[in-house]
């Protein structure tokens, strides 16, 4: 290969490779390209002519890269993706959107209906401000923050690793909550105490994802002497709600817990705790950056909200 033919891939040909790559499979990859199987196979097989590189070890079971296909493929998806946000970040510039804030929510947390109406409101003093929300499944908020994936978290107290360049304040403080099933004893009470807990079975998330419910749990029942009867590990909070079914099983939560809707449970305030959403940042030594102008305002906004407000 003369070093300059590889400047002669198109960037089409580029994200056939990559497909393939993550697929594994020809009629999945060519149904994400939007091309035949056959036009798929061709362009791959052309490229590995053209660079004289086998990238890929075929049978009539599967395709899987060679350790020269790995490689290459974990570089060109960097440069990939680095492309495209360049694109796209110039169509926002031309769109007078120059001021992009990501923001992540711990899986949790049910708090949309509470934040839509401030981003609608901060959007209409701030048009050219684009704010983009996502769920974390895999409690890596700290390390999508490192990464510059996001600008702010919303998050717990204590999940994630701490960082001394990550900035943390209180949004919300209230009692945690228990949830349960309807036909649950504990739905006579009005308010419950640590005591009451003491009964249930606990359905958490799982600590082989990066939950640290587990703990926190633990050192919620340390001052009775007993450990918390966990039944259930799920994957993510989604999936709470989903696999509660027996009387004497709860999840253990707060008011913005995601399943607080769900027809079938009820819930009751459990006097004593406390628990606390945190928004967190990277912090910069501007003295106004936008990042630190949407908390300012996001802070002034929920100031007088409780985590309970919304029972």
């Amino acid at each position: 290969m003369r070093y300059n033919e590889y400047l002669n891939f198109s960037l089409y040909q580029i994200k056939e490779f990559l497909a393939l790559c993550e697929h594994l499979n020809y009629t999945k990859a060519a149904k994400e390209c939007f091309v035949t199987q056959s036009t798929l196979s061709r362009n791959i097989q052309s490229m590995e002519n053209t660079l004289g590189i086998q990238l890929f070890v075929r049978n009539t079971v599967k395709v899987t890269p060679t350790p020269a296909g790995r490689n290459l493929y974990e570089k060109l998806k960097t440069i990939f993706e680095q492309y495209e946000d360049a694109i796209m970040g110039a169509y926002k510039i031309q769109e007078g959107k120059s001021h992009p804030i990501t923001i992540g929510i711990n899986d949790g947390m049910d708090i949309m209906p509470e934040l839509l109406p401030f981003i609608r409101e901060f959007m209409q003093v701030h048009p050219d401000f684009e704010i983009n929300v996502f769920r974390d499944f895999n409690y890596s908020l700290t390390q999508k923050m490192e990464a510059h994936e996001c600008n702010i978290s919303l998050d717990f107290e204590g999940i994630g690793k701490k960082h001394s360049f990550i900035e943390a304040i209180p949004l919300l403080r209230g009692p945690l909550m228990l949830y349960f099933l309807k036909t649950n004893p504990l739905s006579r009470k009005s308010c419950l105490t640590l005591e009451d807990l003491a009964s249930q079975q606990l359905l958490v998330r799982s600590p082989s994802r990066g939950s640290d419910q587990v703990d926190f749990s633990r050192n919620l029942y340390a001052p009775l002497g007993i450990e918390p009867n966990i039944s259930i590990y799920v994957d993510n909070a989604s999936d709470l709600a989903l696999n509660i079914q027996q009387d004497n099983q709860a999840i253990l939560a707060d008011g913005f817990f995601i399943g607080r809707n769900c027809p079938y449970l009820d819930s009751r305030i459990v006097a004593g705790t406390e628990n606390v959403i945190y928004i967190k940042w990277i912090g910069t030594k501007d003295e106004i950056s936008d990042t630190q102008l949407f908390i300012r305002d996001l802070l002034e906004y929920f100031s007088d909200m409780k985590l309970t407000e919304n029972l």
